[in-house]
């Protein structure tokens, strides 16, 4: 181990105990969890003594980042690990380590830009630092002041990273799976050049492999499929097939290089269900019905029971019916009636739910008492039943799974063959494919771990507890070598260090949909510790309970639920205690309150039911009456009049509530609360954010444009062509419609009533029939030129948006994109692309951040990373523990015998049936996964608790259900809802903790229950030692530029002499009380002060800025013009993939189709003709005033000339009205210098929308001129 120019190697030269603080953070870090009577929180931690927290949060992070050690960091929610990873990078390139020596894996692309652009903002910032600067920023990163060399080393890398091939790694791990597979193609067996499939496209593929393999089960013999497709239906035989072939990392294990049989592969299965070999369904049955001789006895005791009932009156009733029934059934002609009626003989044994029925209750006591010997047989012979019956059912499981899983195995190989012909691979294939290479122990996977052991030395993995088996596979091939004692580049001992970082948190791993387990990121971290301290390298563990999201009353209620009862499990392993989470927000106040949950009306079962109105009853359901609740609440808090005490005042940010203050969260998308809560919302005029997720098929503007489209393509279809009229596209009033349809002949179609109306003088009907005839005489073009056409030469995304605000531009914008996806994939067609489209069921993610500048609704999954205000939790009434949905279920034949995750498992696949067909070998592994769902939902708790920086509000609703399913649940392990956890850890938690309880008054709903409250006080006074803040003191991006250093900058620039020399367009004119006769016409533009895209980042990599994104797709709309059609695409993807861009594969596909959109739309076709030119500099006159700058199109028509602006806004207006200033000043200008150089023809001036992609016109005169070319021209 080479020594250290830091002095991080002094103070970790030893395992760190997770659990381990110092000075007053000792006592508090190990109060007893049991206490529940001590207070939440310590007012001097809160407050007076808020350094000492600092100071342990400050040492944690530092020793988590020494670029000595390999670290597995524990982070808690909002404890700074994203800090910690950038100041483990700069550290790392401080000791020396090439840019292209450390990979950085992030689970989220955010996180990836977020990282790096953390590191470039410190490197940039360290450039222009003064020494004294400098030294404090470096001396807060490592503790130990930096000598001359460091420092200089510090300024010269920026200036590194950028010259590194392709700058610092930090990508997401299905990013480098794919650069890596791009580098390897031939070793990896993909060929050069693939691309990846979108989810669309790869679901698509998916659906027609299944549909080959549907349309074949009627042209050959297969009976077993053709019966699990019948038992199953066609929607859950096509969601377990495709659940099967996304696990195809398993099923390839499985199946092995000879294709084994799912018969060899699943006879495990068939022993734990103890089935013998030969056993059939019709052979179980039959002993079910036979008996012979063996069920004299019941036949005796049956007969008992009918003279006893004759001579007592005890004749056929309600309860003792069965008896009779299975007299009659035995008393049947023959085996084959008997065959036929068999579960009535069932029925007497077992209870609908094919429990043991107890006989003896059924007998009655008295006729017990007689014939004792009666009830003897029926006993034995219902365990006979019973053992058959559950046999049958054992027996139906294992025949579906093998059919199911040879089922899985043929529709695999037709979609690998899909994918191959194409040249395609999907996520999947990334991340399996490059688990080959990195574990292939001869020939081709040498070679490519020897190239990657010469430069790779440094590895660091963000959310860790979000990683599955086969991702952590990927981690650990890149990371073997870094243990084994040889330096690959020497071939002796190595004498460098080679490190791995893992930051993670047990308490937020929610993805186990993704195979992301607890269990497992147990196991890794054993193993790398096993790993680094068998080499004698130097091994960290350290926990960050520190956290400076959210303030003490938030973390004291996480605290007080987490630490009661048996609610932390799944969320702590290894016999670790809770740990105490502390805030290192000094003075921060903060409210959490449990409000009272909606009940629902009671029932009046005598009042007289509404057939007719399904709605009836909407406004009184205690779901919308809890939207109603909190929209009223919202819109009273966000109406921006709060004083300091009111309830819409923020103490920590010291203003008014705003709508993007709020989050809420809910436990899932389904149902009708989030769109009802979102109408009530706007209905008060409270912004509301756009949906984290859209489901293109379930939105409603792309079912209008789909209805629309099979109607075109089948007149006759009178429905479709009623919900088009009754669409935006037409809005024809229902009472019209009425009159229409109403009037028609018989066997007329509603085409021909409408062609009548409109021959008879009707304006509505004249305007319908123009818009029917001009579709359909463009049905003959691509979909994505049919319904640009539709969407933005008629006004149609105008007419929806209007209607449906701005989620249904959204969704147009995407459905605009799949269909580029699919034309580049598919012969466009409009009948093809509606089939793709509903194979294919586009789920679109968006980033949604506070900047969208409304009430974000969102699942606490989709949440995830993000943080808010306020957040309020209405979801709630739900129980953690129901697995019925997933009817797909692998199970391990030979788990570890510690419990612990085993890597070398080969788990099989199991179809689950209903619980009444569910046979009881399988209620042990039941009972396993309802324990797991019910640990995960617990931690998503924890995850939705910890996004709230001041405010926590928990409510939610009852139903029905609810009631009858508690009621159910006495006395049993039956998981309670979110709500009712949180209620009764409150409760449980006493007067003494801060909790208050509350009285409700009388009449009042979702009334406070229970409140923890702290108000705001001012931080203290900060001390001079370098740990101040918590965010200061490992930060290094802190010590910025000031702005007296910046002064000669900014100065205005001299006076031009006259007549002025032009400048460049980036110089622009900085102060406009002294204005240059100069000026950039893009800076006049400027000066109207422009606001931020409403969807752009607010930080991020230089990716994911809005303006490296507009100077891209710029510098591509002026290049790719020039060259002929064919050539477009494979220059933009070359442009797009260059490494300096640093661009993710789906964003270069993403932004070539943007373009591509534009270049080869028939739409465009004017702006790229040969009388128009790109990036036309322009320098010219308006007034006195030099204006210079720079058409990004310029067309010269015989009769007039355009002015083409790129904008690259996302999302963009939809009227002109809406453009904003600055863009409209800039038209202005440019036309006024124009309207000089072109005497005697119109200017028109155009903004060129390539998110949509839309030409708009924008009519501008000279009212819209910039302030200071108004002036210029007056004079």
């Amino acid at each position: 181990m080479r020594p250290s120019r830091h002095g991080w190697c002094a103070r970790a030269t030893t395992s760190t105990s997770p659990g381990r603080m110092s000075g007053r953070a000792v006592a508090l870090a190990t109060t007893d969890p049991a206490s529940l009577s001590a207070p939440l929180w310590d007012p001097a931690i809160d407050g007076h003594d808020q350094p000492a927290v600092i100071r342990t949060a400050t040492e944690g992070q530092r020793r988590a980042a020494d670029p000595q050690v390999t670290a597995w960091v524990a982070a808690s929610a909002g404890t700074g690990k994203t800090r910690v990873l950038t100041n483990r990078l700069l550290a790392l390139l401080l000791e020396g380590v090439q840019p292209s020596q450390i990979l950085a894996l992030t689970f989220t692309k955010a996180a990836a830009a977020e990282m790096a652009d953390r590191v470039s903002e410190a490197l940039e910032t360290w450039v222009t630092l003064g020494d004294e600067k400098l030294h404090e920023a470096l001396f807060r990163l490592a503790g130990e002041h930096p000598d001359k060399a460091q420092m200089a080393l510090a300024r010269r890398l920026f200036a590194r990273v950028l010259e590194a091939p392709g700058g610092l790694n930090i990508q997401t791990i299905h990013a480098f799976a794919q650069s890596l597979l791009g580098r390897f193609p031939v070793e990896a067996g993909v060929q050069p050049g693939f691309r990846v499939l979108d989810d669309g496209e790869a679901a698509a593929l998916l659906e027609t492999a299944v549909d080959r393999h549907l349309i074949g089960l009627a042209t050959r013999d297969d009976p077993g499929s053709a019966k699990v497709f019948e038992a199953l239906g066609e929607d859950s035989f096509r969601a377990v097939i495709a659940g099967l072939v996304r696990e195809r990392g398993r099923l390839l294990r499985l199946r092995g290089a000879n294709k084994l049989p799912a018969a060899d592969i699943l006879a495990p299965l068939r022993a734990m269900l103890e089935l013998e070999d030969g056993m059939t369904l019709e052979g179980l049955r039959d002993a079910l019905i036979g008996g012979g001789q063996a069920r004299e006895p019941v036949r005796a005791a049956l007969r008992a029971y009918a003279d006893w009932a004759q001579t007592t009156g005890k004749m056929r009733n309600s309860v003792n019916g069965v008896i009779f029934d299975a007299i009659e059934w035995l008393g049947l002609p023959n085996e084959s009636a008997r065959r036929l009626e068999w579960r009535i003989y069932n029925d007497l044994f077992l209870t609908g739910k094919d429990e043991p029925r107890i006989l003896s209750k059924l007998l009655t006591k008295p006729f017990v008492a007689l014939h004792p010997e009666a009830l003897e047989a029926l006993e034995r012979e219902q365990q006979q039943v019973y053992a058959l019956r559950n046999a049958m059912k054992a027996l139906q499981q294992a025949n579906i799974s093998e059919a199911l899983l040879d089922t899985a195995f043929d529709v695999l190989d037709d979609y690998e063959t899909a994918k191959a012909a194409r040249s395609r691979v999907d996520f999947d294939d990334l991340i399996l494919r490059t688990i080959r290479l990195l574990t292939a122990e001869a020939g081709a996977g040498l070679w490519v771990a020897f190239k990657l052991d010469q430069g790779l030395r440094h590895v660091l993995v963000d959310e860790a507890q979000d990683t599955n088996p086969d991702q952590w596979a990927i981690v650990r091939g890149l990371t073997n070598a870094f243990y084994d004692g040889t330096d690959p580049e020497m071939g002796r001992p190595d004498e460098g260090f080679r490190t791995s970082f893992v930051v993670g948190d047990l308490k937020q791993s929610i993805y186990g949909f993704q195979r992301a387990d607890p269990q497992v990121f147990q196991a890794m971290k054993r193993r790398f510790e096993d790993d680094v301290e068998r080499a004698g390298h130097q091994w960290v563990a350290q926990t960050l309970n520190v956290t400076f999201r959210s303030s003490q009353p938030i973390l004291a209620a996480v605290d007080c639920l987490f630490r009661y009862g048996d609610n932390a499990s799944g969320l702590t392993f290894d016999g670790e205690g809770w740990p105490e989470h502390l805030s290192g927000k000094a003075g921060a106040g903060g409210l959490v309150e449990v409000w009272a949950q909606i009940e629902p009306p009671l029932k009046d079962n005598n009042a007289p039911v509404n057939l007719l109105d399904d709605d009836e009853d909407e406004e009184s359901r205690p779901e919308v009456e809890l939207a109603e609740i909190l929209a009223d609440r919202i819109a009273r808090w966000t109406r921006g009049d709060a004083t300091p005490g009111d309830a819409g005042w923020l103490e920590g940010r010291q203003r008014p509530m705003r709508p993007e203050d709020i989050m809420i969260l809910m436990r899932s998308r389904s149902g009708p609360f989030i769109s009802t809560l979102t109408q009530r919302l706007k209905t008060r005029g409270v912004r509301v954010a756009g949906a984290d997720r859209l489901k293109l098929h379930e939105e409603i503007a792309v079912r209008d444009l789909i209805v629309l489209t099979e109607y075109l393509l089948q007149p006759a279809d009178d429905l479709a062509l009623a919900t088009v009229l009754r669409s935006p596209l037409c809005g024809i009033s229902e009472t019209r419609l009425f009159d229409w349809a109403h009037h028609r002949g018989s066997g007329e179609t509603l085409e021909t009533a409408i062609v009548k109306a409109a021959d008879a003088g009707s304006g509505e009907a004249q305007a319908v029939l123009g818009l029917i005839r001009t579709l359909r005489g463009q049905l003959a073009s691509s979909p994505h030129s049919f319904f640009s056409f539709l969407l933005n030469r008629l006004g149609g995304s105008e007419k929806f948006s209007a209607r449906l605000g701005p989620q249904g531009t959204d969704a147009l914008r995407e459905f605009l994109r799949a269909a580029l996806s699919y034309e580049r994939a598919n012969t466009p067609t409009l009948p093809g692309f509606l089939g793709w489209l509903r194979k294919a069921e586009i789920e679109v993610k968006r980033d949604q951040d506070a900047t969208d500048g409304g009430v974000r609704i969102m699942t606490a999954h989709g949440a995830k990373g993000l943080e808010a205000p306020v957040v309020i939790l209405p979801q709630t009434h739900r129980r953690t523990d129901d697995t019925s949905r997933d009817r797909l279920r692998w199970w391990d034949p030979e788990p570890a015998e510690d419990g612990a995750f085993n890597f070398d498992a080969r788990p099989l696949p199991y179809w689950k049936p209903s619980e009444a067909d569910r046979p009881h070998q399988t209620e042990t592994l039941e009972r396993v996964e309802k324990q797991r769902v019910m640990e995960e939902e617990r931690r998503l708790l924890y995850v939705a608790m910890t996004r709230a920086e001041e405010r926590l509000y928990i409510t939610g609703w009852k139903t029905q259900k609810q009631g009858k399913d508690k009621d159910k649940a006495a006395g049993t392990s039956a998981a309670p809802s979110w709500y009712d956890q949180v209620k009764e850890a409150f409760e449980a938690a006493g007067p003494a903790t801060g909790i208050e309880r509350l009285t409700a008054v009388e009449g009042e709903k979702a009334a406070p229950l229970f409140r923890l409250y702290s108000p705001h006080q001012p931080a203290p006074e900060a001390r001079d030692d370098g740990n101040q803040k918590a965010e200061d003191a490992p930060s290094l991006t802190r010590g910025r530029v000031g702005l007296d250093q910046l002064a000669g900058l900014r100065a205005p620039a001299p006076e031009e002499p006259s007549p002025p020399r032009p400048f460049a367009p980036s110089q622009m004119l900085e102060d406009p009380a002294a204005p240059s006769p100069l000026a950039s016409l893009r800076a006049l533009g400027e000066q109207a002060g422009e606001a931020p895209a409403a969807g752009a980042p607010v930080r991020g990599h230089k990716s994911a800025s809005p303006f490296f994104r507009g100077n891209v797709l710029h510098a591509l709309l002026q290049r790719l013009p020039a060259l002929p059609p064919a050539e477009r695409e494979s220059a933009a993807r070359r442009y797009l993939a260059r490494p300096a861009l640093g661009l993710a594969g789906t964003q270069i596909d993403a932004w070539s189709e943007e373009v591509l959109a534009i270049t080869d739309g028939e739409a465009f076709a004017d702006l790229f003709a040969p009388e128009s030119r790109a990036e036309v500099a322009v320098t010219g006159l308006i007034g006195h005033l030099v204006v210079s700058g720079q058409i990004d199109r310029l067309v010269e028509r015989e009769h007039d000339v355009w002015i083409v602006d790129y904008k690259t806004n996302r999302p963009p207006p939809v009227d002109p009205d809406h453009v904003a200033a600055s863009y409209r000043a800039q038209l202005a200008a440019y036309k006024a210098v124009l309207e000089g150089l072109y005497p005697g023809k119109p200017i028109r001036t155009f903004l060129l929308w390539t998110e949509t992609p839309r030409l708009m016109e924008v009519a501008v005169n000279p009212d819209d001129l910039p302030p200071l070319a108004k002036v210029a021209a007056s004079d």
